[in-house]
């Protein structure tokens, strides 16, 4: 029986004088937690032979460490495993309890993850049956307990079969586009599991099974904190005030006392009584004086507050939650205006434009996603300048880790729901489920500073309405699954939100226009495909602009090394067969022939001259990406206030991939990644040509206006000087203007437009220094001369410093060494007789060389 236990309201203690509660300290009285990440066996269930199993884990994982399988990323691999999804296995281990955990009154068996169909059993007695990868369940096994040895066996089911099985029911298809099946073999949209498990267009397809999570025994007697929520109501400067809303799973009927400290100092006790066994809900408020604010890293401290809650009963703790808050005010602000409706962050009053990409899990094989991997993956994020990443919704609602890291580094997230580019069956146990993983979701994730809004899906609406899906069914058939969208998408996701989390905005689906229509470009958010699907050139992004462009890119090759790791050189063509199995854009409406790698030759001889052999191949079509994500970026920020978002697909890669990635698989960045570091600096000098006129435009992102030295010089490839100017400026806070202006024809003369540039450097007195570089004409038109680059590398074991000169351009100056490491810059211009310098650091120190050797080359070596 679930009863509500609500207090008194709590008495604030003052600053002064704090009360500190010296007898509390952790005693048998608390939760007692059993991990079992040890001795599991697993097993293909028609088999008798058993291996050696890793938890959290999966099933591939497992079977590459027992050596039954090669690794699926390494060539054809992935092919020859397809047999794993369509069989069931089991995994099993022995454990046992004391007596300390045998007393205690509740006992629990929890699995934070199980992927996904499972059924579990704790010496021989069926638990529980699972079907959502995404919840946790948790399991009264008082009963079933014994002293000494415990059996623990789970059997996964196929989620290929197991989806056939509700496929057949159906008398028609549901449509799923990206899953690497034939069409009436598309399975996932019947199971709450990872979509990209599935394949996507950027990835590779591995169905897997397994406990993916943690899994453990909890014992209590007296208490448990189910849930805290710690609920903003009024947030300023001078105070911040919460209500702390807490679940409370109660095996006594007693008075307790709940007790709440901020960064180690007891600042509110609340007596509760009449406490009842199961379930109550208690609230008070606590308020914190003078708050320090959490802010995006680029706008100030991303700071958070230790908060503890503790439940206690005779001064000791029953049990205890520990929660960083981040104190700040956030709303996703929509008001009419001249274009049709805003669409920003408005982040602690401020309006905040959105500089970021959309995130996948680093590994498609999720366990193996480390905390590395997400600091890795966070921190490229905070050093290209980036405030956001959109979680995408046809992967996984990620780890704590990744969150609390975000909360840390002062990222903010985009959260999708987990669905995209799919419709839902109208099963009302599907529904049901959906409704179970929404409320789950919210409460888990609420309590993140960085968590900026709720999306329900990604492109259903418009493949519903745009995609031409609606009109491949039967009219009475078509209003069913319209039906069932409106449901999931208009009802149970919102209503999730609403209950559980209403201060934030819930969003039904990206991309959309106010009031859950289509988008349109007057208001929400835009997923701009014109470029590479579209085939338009880099100026259409600068036309008809959205209000926040929440996904557009272009694929690029990765670095030759990444390529090595899963091909060999043999296959250095762009479409050889290991190249066109590894490349998973398919775009039959432009040819049958058309894909990722085809579209990638195809933009990049419309902007660069035909490289001369692979390795040029590579390199010029990371500059290919690298330009046309500049171009969006500085064509939205230059438009900012209408459009006050830009986040480009993708900044990471699941698996070594030839993808939309800035990032590749193995951390290293292409030439997008130091391109759109630059781009989203916060202040940028973004240079246009708008007729014969050249116009200079300052975005700031400061909060701040700020005093300049802008300098103008235009030159020729060869170093003459053309023309120079300079002026000092204001640069105004929040916002893009223009602060310069002049004609091509004086900026440059008469000098032909193929050999020469403006080079635009703009030198604040409190920021780093904004540079910029204005061409006339495509690469592929520019006359470059002879390069020489001079390179000298001084430095030590750890860090080097590589000062680069050349008496004449060297347009997109590529740097490599003879050992695995990272250069701060990259792929950037070297001008005539003006130096560079740049660090390298090793990715470790090196030991029996005093210096690494450091190779450079640029543009012109690609096609001479």
């Amino acid at each position: 029986m679930r009863t509500i236990a609500i207090p008194t309201r709590g008495i604030l203690l003052l600053v002064v004088g704090l009360l500190f509660f010296t007898g509390c300290r952790q005693n048998s009285f608390q939760p007692t937690l059993l991990e079992l990440n040890q001795n599991w066996k697993f097993r293909d269930i028609k088999t008798n032979q058993w291996y050696t199993a890793t938890v959290p884990g999966t099933v591939h994982l497992d079977l590459l460490t027992a050596g039954l399988i090669k690794h699926p990323y390494h060539r054809y691999n992935e092919d020859s495993i397809k047999w794993i999804e369509n069989r069931d296995w089991e995994y099993a281990c022995s454990f046992a309890v004391n007596s300390r955990m045998l007393k205690k009154k509740r006992i629990e068996l929890v699995f934070e993850g199980l992927d996904t169909y499972a059924e579990v059993y704790l010496n021989d007695s069926l638990l529980v049956r699972t079907d959502n990868m995404f919840i946790q369940y948790a399991c009264d096994i008082k009963k079933y307990l014994q002293r000494d040895t415990n059996r623990l066996r789970i059997i996964f089911r196929s989620p290929v079969r197991m989806g056939m099985q509700k496929l057949v029911s159906l008398p028609y298809q549901l449509k799923a586009i990206n899953e690497q099946q034939p069409e009436n073999k598309r399975t996932n949209v019947f199971t709450r599991k990872a979509p990209f498990h599935y394949g996507w267009d950027w990835g590779p397809r591995l169905v897997t099974s397994g406990i993916w999570k943690k899994v453990y025994i909890r014992g209590w007697d007296k208490a448990l904190l189910e849930d805290v929520y710690l609920k903003p109501t009024h947030i300023s400067t001078a105070r911040a005030t919460y209500t702390a809303e807490m679940t409370v799973y109660s095996g006594i009927t007693d008075n307790i006392e709940c007790q709440l400290s901020v960064n180690g100092r007891t600042v509110i006790e609340c007596p509760v009584k009449n406490l009842r066994e199961g379930s109550n809900y208690i609230l008070f408020d606590f308020d914190i004086p003078q708050p320090r604010l959490w802010w995006t890293h680029n706008l100030g401290e991303p700071y958070l507050y230790t908060v503890e809650i503790a439940v206690l009963r005779r001064n000791r703790k029953l049990d205890t939650r520990t929660i960083m808050l981040g104190v700040r005010t956030l709303e996703v602000v929509q008001e009419p205006d001249s274009a049709g409706r805003s669409f920003f962050v408005r982040l602690n009053g401020v309006p905040v434009f959105m500089k970021g990409a959309n995130y996948i899990p680093p590994d498609i094989l999720t366990p193996v996603a480390s905390t590395a991997a997400y600091n890795r993956v966070i921190s490229d994020a905070v050093n290209a300048n980036m405030n956001m990443l959109r979680v995408w919704g046809g992967a996984v609602y990620e780890s704590d880790q990744f969150y609390d890291l975000c909360d840390r580094k002062g990222i903010l997230v985009w959260q999708d729901f987990m669905f995209a580019c799919a419709l839902m069956p109208p099963f009302r146990q599907h529904l049901l489920n959906i409704r179970q993983e929404a409320v789950f979701t919210v409460k888990r994730l609420r309590n993140h500073a960085c968590l900026a809004l709720w999306c329900g899906n990604n492109e259903n609406l418009i493949a519903w309405h745009q995609w031409g899906w609606k009109n491949q069914y039967p009219p009475e058939v078509a209003d069913r699954l319209w039906r069932v969208y409106k449901n999931i998408f208009y009802t149970i996701l919102p209503d999730a939100v609403n209950t559980y989390d209403g201060q934030r905005l819930y969003w039904s689906s990206s991309p959309s226009s106010f009031d859950n229509q289509l988008p349109d470009r007057q208001s929400g958010d835009e997923h701009d495909w014109t470029v590479w699907f579209g085939q338009k050139p880099f100026t259409s992004y600068s036309q008809n602009m959205p209000r926040f462009v929440s996904e557009y890119g272009l694929q690029s090759f990765p670095d030759t090394a990444t390529l090595l790791a899963f091909s060999d050189s043999t296959d250095w063509y762009y479409r050889s067969a290991m190249y066109e199995h590894r490349q998973r854009c398919r775009m039959p409406w432009i040819s049958t022939d058309m894909n990722g790698n085809e579209m990638i030759k195809k933009y990049s001889e419309q902007y660069f001259r035909k490289a001369k052999d692979f390795p040029s191949f590579v390199y010029v079509s990371q500059l290919m990406q690298a330009e046309g994500l500049k171009a969006a970026i500085e064509s939205h920020r230059k438009a900012m206030p209408h459009c006050m978002g830009s986040l480009y697909w993708q900044i990471d890669d699941c698996w070594p991939a030839i993808s939309w990635a800035t990032v590749d698989y193995y951390g290293r960045w292409k030439a997008a990644h130091y391109m759109v570091k630059k781009a989203f600096a916060d202040i940028s000098v973004i240079p246009a040509v708008e007729q014969d006129e050249v116009k200079v435009y300052i975005v700031s992102d400061k909060l701040k206006s700020e005093k300049a030295l802008l300098k103008i010089r235009s030159m020729s490839f060869t170093g003459k000087r053309l023309f120079t100017d300079s002026i000092s400026i204001n640069i105004q806070p929040n916002q893009s203007a223009v602060y310069y202006c002049d004609s091509r024809s004086n900026l440059i003369k008469r000098h032909d437009p193929g050999s020469a540039f403006i080079y635009f450097e703009l030198i604040p007195t409190g920021s780093p220094v904004a540079t910029n570089i204005l061409f006339f004409k495509k690469n592929r038109e520019l006359s470059f001369p002879v390069v020489s680059v001079k390179a000298v590398v001084t430095g030590e074991a750890d860090q080097y410093t590589v000062k680069l000169s050349s008496d004449t351009l060297a347009r997109y100056l590529y740097l490599s060494a003879d050992v695995e490491g990272f250069f701060s810059d990259n792929y950037f211009d070297l001008l005539p007789d003006i130096p560079v310098t740049v660090t390298f650091k090793p990715a470790q120190p090196l030991r029996n060389k005093k210096y690494p050797v450091v190779f450079a080359s640029s543009l012109v070596d690609s096609y001479k």
